[in-house]
Formats: C-alpha cells, structure tokens, sequence
C-alpha cells in the first residue's frame, strides 16, 4: 500500500477533536502524518490539535489559516502541504473506525481507481432534527460496494494526490459545502473512477436543532447547484424544492416516520424563502436582474 495522509479540516469544532483525532491515532493503517487545517477558528481548536499530537503515535502538524477561508480552501491547503502519493480526509466531526483507512487505501490498490469514499453513520438520531438528517442527509452511498459514484462525500474519503492537482483541486467559492459534489464532476468529466466502500465506517457526531438542520439543507443543495446567482437560476430552484418533496413524503408515510412529516412540509418553504434572500443579498446587480425582470413590458 502506498503512504497516506490523513488531514481534517476545522472550524471552531474543538468539542468534537478530542473524540476525531485519537480514532486517527488508532488505525490499523498508520498515516504517515496527520494534518489539522485550523480554518480560523476562535474556540482553541489549533492549541488542542496541538496537545493531543504531542505523544502521538502519528505525527500531526496543524496548519493554521490565517483568516477562516472555507471548506474548499482548507482541502486545497491540506493537499498542496501533504507529502505523500494519497490524501484522505475526515471532517473534525466525524470519528473513524479502527479498519476505516485500511479499507479505503485498498480500493485504490486498484491503478483505476482515482479515489474511494467510505460509510458515514449518524451517531445521533434522537430528536426531530437529527432524526430528519439521518433519514434524508445522510453521506452515504448505502450498504453494498459501488463503483462509479458521481462523487466522494467529504466527511470521509481517500484520492490520488496526483489526480487532485491534475483537476485543479477543490472550488474556493464552496466555502461550507458542495465542494466534494463539484470535484467529483470535474473528475467524471476526465474519466476518473470513483469507488464507495461501505467497509470504511465512520461516525458523525453531529446535533442539530431544527433552525440549523434547515439552514444546513439549503446549503447543500444552494452550493451544489449554483451557477449564476439570477432571477432565472432562483425560478428553476425554486420549481426544484417542490418537485421532490412528494418524494420525502412518501417515503416517511411507508416508514411510517410521522414525526418527520412537519420537516418535510416546512422544508421546500424555507429553502425557496433562502433563495430569495441570497438573490436579494447579492448587492445591486441581483435586485436590477430582479427589477428588470418583473418591470412591465413595453411594447
């Protein structure tokens, strides 16, 4: 097997590194180091990375970005700064089971393979919030091995450093998420094989509340899409958070998830009430394309 790096990138999630960083420290495939990107964080994040490596049986050295850039920004910098064949990743919030990394690495014994995601189970699901996200966000492709996925996960996945410089990296603009959704794109684009392993297990540590699980759902779905923030972007979203909601309906009533019944009415509202906001939000330019869109026509 060829050398890995593991890294993770964070943001004020100090409270979850305590539990992230010992489970690196525990596998049965040793990294050959352990990058931190402390993306800004201002909870101490980057001292306790720090505390926690000294003794290690891995070496971990934690990169401090000078201001909080974004996800796809504190990927990139793990990736150039890394020095071995392979990079994985797992977010700070995420704990890997001790065979997690070896059962990654192995699918890209494979020369094919470009890169390999594995299995990631929600920790917490009681509540009305967690339950939803467990039901309908979750970061896994399912139960059995597939080949060909349109994309890795970011919350844990391994790749080809070569083949990341190659396509130029994660997008910068993703700066909370949609940065994996668009990498993968770009790799299927050129032909890279994609594998999904659910023999690589992890564990999310997530909690949400009910305002924080909508906010997070719109995101994904805002940044994944995006294109052109416009009036004629924003109408197809809109028409979007509508079309699959039958979806989410019938497949609660025949698990007979009840309880998730009131997030998935409220849901396709608040994302299409976000979209308007960040249309709105987007300074002169949008409002014009607002205005000039709806102004009546003169003929």
């Amino acid at each position: 097997m060829e050398p890995v790096t593991v890294y993770t990138p964070c943001y004020n999630g100090a409270r979850y590194l305590r539990r992230s960083l010992p489970a690196l420290f525990a596998q049965t495939l040793p990294p050959a180091e352990i990058l931190v990107v402390d993306d800004g964080s201002t909870d101490g994040s980057a001292e306790l990375a720090r505390e926690l490596g000294r003794g290690a049986p891995v070496p971990v050295r934690v990169l401090a970005q000078p201001a909080n850039r974004g996800l796809g920004a504190a990927r990139n910098r793990a990736v150039r700064e890394a020095r071995t064949p392979l990079v994985a990743a797992v977010d700070a919030d995420v704990v890997a089971e001790p065979g997690w990394l070896a059962a990654l690495v192995a699918e890209l014994d494979d020369p094919s393979v470009h890169g390999a995601g594995g299995d990631l189970r929600e920790l917490y699901q009681q509540g009305l919030a967690n339950r939803w996200r467990a039901t309908h966000m979750r970061q896994s492709w399912g139960d059995a091995r597939l080949e060909g996925v349109p994309f890795l996960y970011g919350a844990n996945h391994v790749y080809r450093r070569e083949t990341l410089l190659e396509v130029g990296l994660f997008d910068e603009r993703c700066r909370t998420n949609g940065e994996d959704v668009d990498l993968g794109r770009r790799l299927l684009e050129k032909g890279r094989r994609l594998v999904y392993t659910p023999a690589a297990v992890c564990h999310h540590l997530r909690r949400d509340t009910l305002p924080s699980l909508l906010d997070t759902y719109w995101r994904w779905r805002f940044y994944g899409n995006r294109r052109d923030l416009s009036l004629a972007w924003t109408l197809k979203q809109n028409r979007g958070n509508f079309r699959w909601w039958p979806e989410h309906l019938r497949a609660d009533l025949s698990a007979r998830e009840f309880g998730n019944l009131a997030v998935d009415l409220l849901v396709p509202f608040y994302r299409t009430w976000r979209d308007w906001k960040a249309l709105l939000a987007s300074g002169t330019a949008g409002r014009a394309r607002i205005s000039a869109s709806v102004r009546p026509r003169v003929e």
